[in-house]
Order: C-alpha cells, then sequence, then structure tokens
C-alpha cells in the first residue's frame, strides 16, 4: 500500500497533500529542535535533588486508612444499625446482627473511597463509627480503626522522573527564548484582503453552526 500511495504520488493531491506538508513539517520542526535546543539543556543533580527538597507534596502519597465497613441496601435496616451502635453495642456484632455477614475490613488509600465515605471519615477520630451514608443505591456504615498520613515518595524513585519534568522545563523555556527573538526581528505584513475573506469564511461558519444548534 505504501508503495502504491507512492507510485500515485498522493502526497501531492488533497486531501492527503495537507496532511503530508502537515507532518512533513513537524518532522522538520522536531529534528530542527533536536539540533538547537536540546543540547542547551543541562539539568545537574544537585537541580533535581533541589527540587525534591522543595517541592514535597508532589511526591506524597495519598493518606490510608484502615476501615470497617457494613453494607446494605435497606435504608431502615442501616438506620436500625446506627441506633444500635449508638447505644454502644459493638460494630461487628451489630453488622452479623442485622446483616449476617461479617463487617469487611480494609486498608485503602483514602482517595480510593468514594465522597461521602471520606466525608464522614474526615469527621471520625479512631474508634468512631459514621454514616450510614448512601452511595450508588447501598447504605454503609463505617468505623474508623486506623488513619496513616501518606508518606513521601523516597528519591531514588522519583528521580528520573524530576529530571525528565526539569529537562522539559528548561527546554521550553530555551524554546520560548529563541521564538521571541525571531518574532522580534521578523517584519510580518499582513494581507488585508485574505485577512478579510478569511473573516468572512468564519463569520458564515458561526452563522451556519449558531442556526443548526
Amino acid at each position: 500500500t505504501d508503495w502504491e500511495a507512492m507510485n500515485r504520488h498522493y502526497e501531492r493531491k488533497p486531501p492527503f497533500k495537507w496532511l503530508y506538508r502537515f507532518y512533513c513539517q513537524r518532522r522538520l520542526i522536531k529534528e530542527l529542535e533536536a539540533q538547537l535546543f536540546w543540547p542547551q539543556v543541562k539539568v545537574s543533580q544537585e537541580e533535581v535533588k533541589e527540587y525534591y527538597r522543595e517541592h514535597p507534596d508532589e511526591f506524597r502519597l495519598p493518606d490510608l486508612v484502615k476501615v470497617a465497613l457494613v453494607q446494605t441496601s435497606d435504608g431502615k435496616v442501616a438506620r436500625a444499625m446506627a441506633r444500635a451502635m449508638d447505644r454502644g453495642e459493638d460494630f461487628f456484632e451489630v453488622a452479623r446482627k442485622f446483616t449476617f455477614h461479617e463487617a469487611l475490613v480494609h486498608r485503602v488509600p483514602l482517595d480510593h473511597l468514594a465522597e461521602p465515605v471520606k466525608e464522614t471519615l474526615a469527621t471520625l477520630a479512631p474508634g468512631e463509627v459514621g454514616g450510614p451514608v448512601k452511595v450508588d443505591g447501598y447504605f454503609y456504615l463505617v468505623k474508623l480503626i486506623e488513619r496513616r498520613s501518606g508518606r513521601i515518595k523516597p528519591f531514588q524513585t522519583v528521580d528520573k522522573e524530576i529530571k525528565e519534568k526539569l529537562r522539559k522545563e528548561r527546554f521550553q523555556e530555551i524554546r520560548a527564548r529563541y521564538l521571541a527573538e525571531l518574532k522580534k526581528r521578523s517584519k510580518i505584513k499582513i494581507n488585508g484582503g485574505a485577512w478579510e475573506k478569511l473573516r468572512e469564511e468564519i463569520r458564515r461558519e458561526y452563522e451556519k453552526k449558531k442556526k443548526a444548534d
């Protein structure tokens, strides 16, 4: 197919002509950037470490919680369980008595829980019970057992990631300076007739779309 497309010179005929030209120009730009800009991009290991020290929250893992959950699709049962727990009855005993199942215990990142459950946990101290909260048609009672603040990832696991981030930022800075200098030295002339024609085409397209909506 590639050879036949070349034989037929699709790259010279619309609509493929413009697509071909776009990718040729893009490839040339990438080659030019590789020669002009990337050799100037330098990031030292000390700069990487400094970024790690100054942006700890970027590398912090989510908070972990250990929770017990009991679930039911019946709102009345959920409220009855909540009242029993408010009277001081054991969370796990109440779960067995009302649902005939053991309450499930999970250790999970806080961000993995549904928003209503997260909001309830935010109000609880370890050992306390909250709910019922409704999520996707089910009612949950939740007991917070343990909360652990998210630790920061070790430097060794993120140093390459930081270096690549800093390299891309330096590249963009160098590229932006180069383009600004080119613009400063360029003399731009506007073809008034072509500009007015383009404006008219855009206006007609806008009106057509407006009527269609």
